[in-house]
């Protein structure tokens, strides 16, 4: 009977070490988490930084256009890879890779242009036979609608009724 009671108090004993370790770890990770969770209070989380707030939507778009584009050209490039492919379909392939490759040449190209004329912030997005221009703007007046259609026009080539401009104010 004596060791029955000594085993009852070593395992009770050995019970409390345990609970104290988990609450002890409880307590530690409870701690850890919300520390994170003050530091990323204001943040939005975006391409592999943190981005204010105010500015949120043209850096979520430009990383959208991004991924999609990625994407494409990836998919892209398994068709131009893919040794039982036609011919035909992989030149196609290769063409439109290079064909994306073009635009994101001449949206980063208009988008500097649109701001080195003063606007703060703008994206571009090209389509086959079309852009639109996203323009930060608290007002935009004809004649700076003009100069954006005119730097849309000189790049792109297309005709100004295919350019459409929209305005963000924030």
């Amino acid at each position: 009977m004596v060791k029955f009671k000594k085993t009852s108090w070593l395992i009770l004993g050995l019970s409390l070490v345990i609970a104290a370790a988990v609450f002890v770890n409880w307590q530690f990770i409870k701690n850890e988490t919300s520390d994170k969770s003050k530091e990323n209070e204001d943040k939005i989380l975006g391409e592999q930084s943190y981005v204010n707030a105010e500015d949120s939507y043209f850096d979520n778009a430009r990383y959208t256009r991004e991924q999609s584009r990625n994407e494409a050209i990836s998919v892209l490039k398994t068709i131009a890879d893919n040794e039982n492919a036609d011919a035909e379909t992989r030149m196609a392939a290769s063409e439109d890779i290079s064909g994306y490759a073009k635009r994101a040449e001449m949206e980063t190209s208009i988008e500097n242009q649109i701001k080195a004329k003063g606007f703060e912030e703008c994206i571009v997005f090209l389509g086959a036979d079309n852009a639109s221009i996203v323009v930060k703007t608290e007002g935009l007046e004809p004649a700076e609608a003009a100069q954006i259609t005119d730097i849309v026009v000189a790049e792109t080539g297309f005709s100004a009724a295919v350019v459409k401009i929209i305005e963000l104010s924030q």
